[in-house]
């Protein structure tokens, strides 16, 4: 546990935290900053009532970091259940296309050649789509990363 003082609003604090002490630092001086920059648009100089307003729109910073969370993770899980879906009709196409490449071969008049255009352009476009896909479920777990850091910075910040 560390112990820091520091400097809100000119007055000081003595905070114990889990986090080390430069980032303790820089949570008061961020929530300073707020205070001072919520001082100027409001007119308000009184502490309490400073505080009271910093804390208001330091929550409405953290719901809205939640609801953009929940939303990447709405997001995510979509993209999941369409990467199952889309590798589970690549599947189905390759088998057929398996399937009518085998039946070729049994039948001596027909070209055993392999699939057919048509099949070979669906299942190019399927793995196309699926590699899309792939590629935004990975960014979306990077942003919901991100906001996840971002809502736990303003959680420490209370």
């Amino acid at each position: 546990m560390n112990k820091v003082t520091v400097t809100i609003y000119g007055r000081e604090y003595t905070l114990l935290g889990e986090n080390s002490e430069k980032e303790i630092k820089r949570i008061a001086a961020y929530v300073d900053g707020k205070m001072r920059d919520i001082a100027k648009m409001s007119g308000e100089n009184g502490p309490t009532g400073l505080a009271v307003l910093t804390a208001l729109n330091l929550s409405e910073d953290l719901f809205s970091a939640r609801a953009a969370q929940k939303k990447a993770e709405d997001a995510e899980k979509k993209a999941k259940n369409e990467i199952v879906r889309l590798n589970t009709l690549l599947e189905q196409t390759e088998k057929r296309a398996e399937e009518k490449k085998a039946g070729e071969k049994a039948t001596p008049v027909k070209d055993a050649a392999g699939p057919t255009p048509e099949d070979a352009e669906e299942i190019r476009a399927l793995k196309e789509r699926l590699n899309e896909y792939e590629s935004n479920f990975f960014d979306l777990q990077m942003e919901n990363m991100k906001l996840k850091s971002d809502m736990e910075k303003l959680k420490a910040r209370k």
